[in-house]
């Protein structure tokens, strides 16, 4: 018999739960999901609101201001984030002031400290970008950001240290009033407790209804969010809101705790309790109200991480429910938390634990009381000399596994141990932050998989996104599982060296550092090496080289370069091979943290810890990440057998499990071609690819031998409008499109299916880039080069998919050997060179997107000059006219130009001008007219041989 019994394991039924473990209680936590925290307290704003809200008198309003007070104490003792940033309601006109001097009031009455209205000069000087509609600003400085997931886990954790039984996946069927208290049938057990708290959020008016007449409803009310990129979070630094209405307190702006920005939330009235998909028209009117607050607010697909959508629970109250059951005594509601819940729920915590004592007749408080149960500091928090103790300590705090959000195996084995540890893929995810990133887990999601089925000593097929039946792998495939797999490398051990001059260890200063070891970066350094420079080190932060090469088993690698036809990993190991030869030096599983404008390099492993060198010349070989179905806002749910296609690859391909049964390609880019046929070839079925243009992006050849050999339905000018699914995807609602790509009303039909795998495009990795100061091309993301792939910061090269994004591995190949030849001479000759030519720029005319190089110095230039471009649209019989300051020097005939293919221009240097000029352009031109020159100039060009994509 217990005590007490809680049921619902959000923020308030955890708070509460830790409040009882302070005394000699027995005391249950009960929750029907997976996992803490699984409704409202994980989709929300994240913010500690100070309290000027609430009507005076409420119990909202004495508990937002009470738990406001208590929010330090409580996040210091949990170790969790908390700040205290500050607030700003913002009028933009007179009736807006008004309501400000309103809300101020209340605030006063509601003994909020430091209020005050403040003018537009002092709100743009405190926050600037602000709307320049902006009047007035009502500031409350004590309002405060918090991570809601986090502190709801952190709660659990402590009250189980003390004590508290917390039992998961136990949905309540019943509850039977009885002599002795209640017996809750819930899971498969029954719980006998003297004491019931309803704390069940969208659910309590149910659990009421259980033992009580229907007193009040639950009316769940759906709020859709934007999160927005760590790079973009300087756009705001206090919690931005509009000036109220009836609905609510409006779409607001905010930081959160980890740097990232929240914008949101609409407030929708929905009839489910489940209805946490997003919706186009959800989306569009948190994009629309938030330009008010900031009109330059970026909310475009190169800021937008994801788009996600929580429920409140609301009541017709107006009021928090929280009291005794006068007709069943013993049971205690805690129901219609809306906001500001999050705020109140220290407070309420101790508001109801007094009610509770009063009903008993008083606890008696329980000695050795234990604040927190974890550590929750993130790893790259600590300083340098504390983060190479812990990975004395323990080697896996050496290991990162999320390169987003620099996350280490240590995080995660940590998250994972104790009784309120994490089961889950999203249970890792809201602990410490793996899949909260750029690219939503599409690197470090196979990898959080394994250490979950390591750790928990269970199969990958056992592992679930989240609860019951959001299950992330189907089947084994075919083959047998990778030899990655079988020898364990990925799940902790050291990797086979293979005969590879692998350091650990070394010099603090090498001649040159290349960062990847992908076709790029073991292309550049062996290049490097053969021109010359022989101190070469090459850092890679995978087990193995080869990069995405080790996933792609298909062949149609190496036709150009080497001559004939081979796999990925065997187009990789003719580059391991070559390094072998040569003897250069290699750091494998070595994540490289950071690169300054003076070329030092910090990286992490676990044998050296963190650590900084010195190069004299760096070339970045990074490659790209995929474009996630959160950046480019698809509306719908989010549930499990969502993956980009590359995840997916690496999952099939490396680990040896299908993904799912009945399979949808959303994108036609060549990752999704080669995978649409995979899933034939491994007895799935491929329902369809849906592509939004009239044209398939991928090359031809992966066209015709992936899609039309194997009779796959291709659906083109279609978008995906929805994705269906509770816990595993059920089916996706497509339309057509227009000659925009946007979807037509009245076109919509569904598809049913348990898995969509998105192929929408691949975007440079250019975080290091950036730190070191590297200035980026806008149409690209990749940085700005010349002639020797050599980068806006002096002595730091780029090459491959870090530059732009290549189709054939060979072409990374020969840009890379440029890299790796340009870094060798810069070593050589930048001191003594005397510039002898002069500088060009490259210039996209009409229907050319972008061409690498962008500039090109002459003294430095080959005797054929290499320029790689894509143009912006399809392109049939027309021809390409390169200009020199408006002079035609050359005409390229051209049967077929699309954008999903890139194409190479070649010039010898006798074609240019001998005198100086400043811009070479290249433009796309009907093939039926002649050149308008009187130099007819024409090319018949071999076309080039189409290969297996460089992924």
């Amino acid at each position: 018999m217990y005590d007490v019994a809680i049921i619902g394991a959000g923020i308030v039924g955890t708070a509460i739960a830790r409040e009882l473990a302070k005394y000699e209680l027995r005391t249950v936590l009960i929750e029907k999901d997976s996992d803490v925290a699984n409704g409202t307290s994980k989709a929300n704003s994240a913010i500690v609101h100070a309290g000027y809200d609430a009507e005076p008198g409420t119990l909202k309003a004495k508990l937002n201001a009470e738990g406001n007070r208590m929010f330090a104490e409580l996040s210091r003792e949990l170790d969790v984030p908390f700040q205290r940033i500050g607030s700003f309601v913002i009028a933009r006109n007179d009736d807006e002031l008004e309501t400000l001097h309103e809300l101020y009031q209340r605030g006063v009455e509601n003994e909020i400290p430091d209020l005050e209205i403040i003018g537009a000069e002092r709100l743009r000087e405190m926050e600037p970008g602000v709307s320049e509609s902006a009047v007035a600003a009502l500031y409350a400085p004590t309002a405060g950001i918090t991570d809601p997931y986090l502190l709801t886990v952190a709660l659990a954790e402590s009250a189980a240290e003390n004590g508290v039984d917390v039992r998961l996946e136990s949905p309540v069927r019943a509850i039977h009033k009885n002599e002795a208290g209640f017996r809750i049938e819930c899971g498969e057990e029954s719980v006998d407790a003297r004491y019931v708290v309803n704390a069940a959020g969208l659910y309590a008016d149910r659990i009421n209804e259980m033992v009580n007449s229907p007193s009040f409803t639950i009316r769940p009310t759906r709020g859709e969010y934007f999160l927005l990129d760590k790079k973009v979070g300087h756009v705001a630094q206090h919690v931005l809101f509009p000036c109220p209405t009836a609905e609510g307190k409006g779409v607001l702006i905010t930081p959160t705790t980890h740097g990232n920005i929240i914008v949101g939330p609409n407030a929708e009235p929905v009839d489910s309790r489940e209805a946490v998909e997003t919706t186009p028209d959800g989306l569009d009117y948190v994009r629309n109200q938030a330009t008010k607050l900031k009109e330059e607010l970026p909310l475009g697909a190169s800021a937008v991480i994801t788009s996600f959508s929580g429920l409140r629970a609301k009541t017709d109250h107006g009021d928090f429910i929280i009291g005794e059951s006068e007709e069943t005594p013993g049971f205690v509601n805690v129901a219609g938390i809306d906001s500001p819940g999050l705020a109140a729920s220290p407070a309420i915590a101790t508001y109801v634990v007094d009610l509770l004592r009063r009903a008993f007749g008083g606890f008696r408080r329980r000695s050795g009381f234990k604040l927190r149960a974890k550590d929750h500091t993130p790893f790259m928090s600590l300083d340098d000399e504390t983060k190479q103790k812990l990975i004395e300590q323990d080697r896996r705090y050496g290991r990162i596994i999320c390169r987003c959000e620099s996350i280490t195996e240590g995080e995660i084995v940590r998250a994972i141990e104790g009784p309120v540890g994490a089961r889950t893929l999203d249970g890792i995810k809201r602990r410490v932050r793996p899949g909260c990133g750029r690219c939503q887990g599409g690197f470090c999601g196979p990898r959080v998989i394994e250490i979950l089925a390591r750790e928990l000593n269970t199969e990958l097929s056992d592992i679930r996104k989240d609860n019951m039946g959001s299950y992330l792998l189907t089947f084994p495939t075919k083959g047998r599982l990778s030899k990655r797999r079988k020898n364990g490398a990925a799940l902790g051990k050291p990797a086979e060296e293979h005969g590879l001059n692998v350091e650990h260890g070394g010099k603090d200063r090498y001649d040159v550092v290349v960062v990847g070891g992908g076709p790029a970066g073991m292309a550049a350094a062996i290049s490097a090496y053969d021109n010359g420079v022989k101190d070469v080190l090459l850092i890679e932060r995978d087990h193995d080289l080869g990069g995405i090469l080790q996933q792609c088993i298909h062949n149609g690698f190496g036709l150009h370069y080497f001559k004939e036809e081979l796999t990925g990993p065997e187009y990789s190991e003719r580059f391991i091979n070559q390094l072998k030869e040569r003897g250069i030096a290699c750091k494998l599983d070595t994540m490289v943290l950071s690169l300054g404008s003076d070329r030092t390099i910090t990286y992490i492993n676990q044998e050296e810890g963190v650590r900084t060198i010195q190069a004299n010349a760096v070339v970045l070989g990074m490659g790209c990440r995929e474009r996630t179905r959160g950046a480019i806002s698809v509306p719908g749910t989010r549930p499990a057998g969502v993956f980009s296609a590359g995840t997916a690859q690496r999952l099939v391909n490396m680990e040896g499990h299908m993904v799912g049964r009945k399979v949808v390609v959303f994108g036609t880019g060549d990752v999704g071609l080669i995978m649409a046929r995979h899933v034939v070839w491994e007895g799935a079925e491929m329902v369809a690819m849906v592509e939004r243009k009239s044209y398939s992006e991928g090359l031809l050849r992966n066209y015709v031998q992936c899609v039309q050999d194997y009779n796959i339905p291709m659906l083109l000018r279609h978008t995906i409008v929805d994705i269906k699914g509770k816990d595993r995807v059920e089916g996706i609602t497509i339309a057509e499109t227009d000659d925009n790509k946007r979807p037509i009303p009245g076109t919509e039909r569904d598809l049913e299916c348990d898995t969509v795998l998105f192929s929408r495009g691949l975007i440079c990795e250019n975080e290091l880039s950036e730190g070191a100061g590297v200035k980026l091309h806008r149409k690209t993301g990749g940085p700005i080069v010349n002639e020797a792939m050599e980068t806006s910061v002096e002595g730091v090269f780029a090459c491959g998919n870090v530059v732009h994004v290549h189709d054939l591995a060979d072409w990374v190949t020969e840009e890379s050997i440029k890299a790796g030849r340009g870094a060798a001479r810069y070593i050589k000759e930048h001191e003594q060179h005397e510039v002898s030519g002069f500088t060009f720029e490259t210039a996209p005319g009409n229907g050319v997107s972008y061409i690498v190089p962008h500039k090109v110095r002459t003294d430095w230039m080959d005797d054929t000059l290499e320029l790689y471009l894509r143009v912006r649209d399809h392109h049939e019989r027309v021809r390409l006219e390169i200009r020199a300051d408006g002079q035609l020097v050359k005409s390229i005939k051209k049967k077929v130009l699309t954008p999903g293919q890139m194409d190479l221009v070649k010039i010898k240097r006798s074609d240019l001008p001998a005198d100086s000029f400043g811009e070479l352009s290249i433009e796309v031109v009907d093939g039926r007219e002649k050149p308008k020159s009187e130099k007819q100039v024409s090319e018949k060009r071999e076309p080039v041989k189409e290969e297996s994509v460089a992924r």
